[in-house]
């Protein structure tokens, strides 16, 4: 009986860790794109609104988000 438990305990803590990056990569993709907007109404300066010519992407933003989402995956521990 004590397997059974077991097994489900490393379900959840799969479930949860799956649960948890897709939902990181989410916002990852979605903030440069709020950004831009916040950018596009002048709540940001008008450089966070800039868009790359060939991809057509907030590239200057998407670098800002990486970097703080690189040194935050760097400095904070997860477990």
């Amino acid at each position: 009986m004590a397997w059974l438990l077991k097994s489900f305990s490393m379900i959840i803590k799969m479930g949860a860790i799956l649960g948890l990056s897709s939902t990181m990569v989410v916002q990852i993709m979605g903030q440069p794109r709020i950004f831009y907007s916040m950018a596009k109404d002048g709540l940001l300066p008008q450089w966070a609104a800039k868009i790359h010519p060939k991809y057509r992407t907030p590239h200057i933003t998407t670098m800002i988000t990486g970097a703080i989402v690189a040194v935050m995956g760097l400095a904070v521990r997860v477990s």
